[in-house]
């Protein structure tokens, strides 16, 4: 049996009953908008185990009545008491600092500023970018062919879209070494920190890549020259490069 029932009566009035208490309660109600949003309403408090006002506030109070029309006139499809907790719950999050509003327009000027770009297209600028600081060649075609070709193959979509969960998940399909997985998501950070210098991200907060923690490498153990093979060594070398292998044994 539903917790609400509503019915209409000959003379065009809308019923909404409901039982509260063991007592069954009756509202009437002149607009059948009005009703079904008192439905909605009832079912969510019942639901919810909240009380029920039953002295049909949605219709002699003044202030609800002005929050339904409100409501109404914008064109928002919700019942009051959805529109009353999720402002509840926004004004939490904000703990006293400004307005809602203030935050609704704060987020969208925020937004406006990211200029969009997929990682294809951004690692082909980053491309240029690294061959315009005079990085090395092989140290560039190992970035962008390697180990950001990979990244921009599994991920077609603008990077600004690109989510931990995205990353750590892509990361988890490595069967190379530690070391070798740490070197692509390091190439990856350097990508999500150069899009966010060009405005394809927030810069008001910390990238998703920054927040990919580094896989733990193993350490090995030292494998020092012998006493025969530094010999060797000493032996051999050039004048000019002694120093660096003696300080370096």
């Amino acid at each position: 049996m539903k917790p609400v029932r509503l019915t209409r009566f000959k003379d065009g009035r809308h019923c909404v009953s409901f039982y509260l208490e063991g007592k069954r309660r009756r509202e009437t109600y002149s607009n059948l908008r009005d009703a079904q949003r008192r439905c909605g309403d009832v079912e969510r408090l019942i639901g919810k185990g909240h009380k029920i006002d039953t002295k049909q506030a949605s219709v002699h109070d003044a202030s609800t009545q002005y929050a339904i029309g409100l409501l109404a006139q914008k064109d928002i499809q919700k019942p009051l008491t959805s529109v009353i907790e999720e402002y509840a719950a926004a004004i939490q999050i904000l703990g006293g600092q400004g307005t809602l509003v203030e935050a609704c327009e704060a987020y969208i000027n925020n937004q406006d500023k990211i200029v969009p770009i997929t990682v294809s297209d951004l690692v082909v600028d980053y491309n240029r970018y690294l061959k315009g600081q005079k990085v090395s060649e092989g140290h560039r075609d190992k970035t962008i062919n390697i180990y950001l070709k990979r990244f921009a193959t599994a991920f077609k979509m603008e990077i600004s879209l690109i989510t931990l969960k995205d990353l750590e998940s892509w990361r988890a399909g490595f069967s190379s070494s530690p070391r070798t997985t740490n070197n692509y998501c390091n190439a990856v950070k350097a990508l999500f920190n150069y899009a966010k210098d060009r405005g394809h991200l927030r810069g008001d907060r910390a990238t998703e890549a920054s927040k990919v923690k580094d896989v733990t490498e193993e350490a090995t153990e030292a494998n020092p020259f012998t006493l025969k093979e530094m010999a060797v060594l000493l032996t051999g070398v050039d004048e000019k490069s002694l120093p660096y292998i003696v300080l370096g044994a």
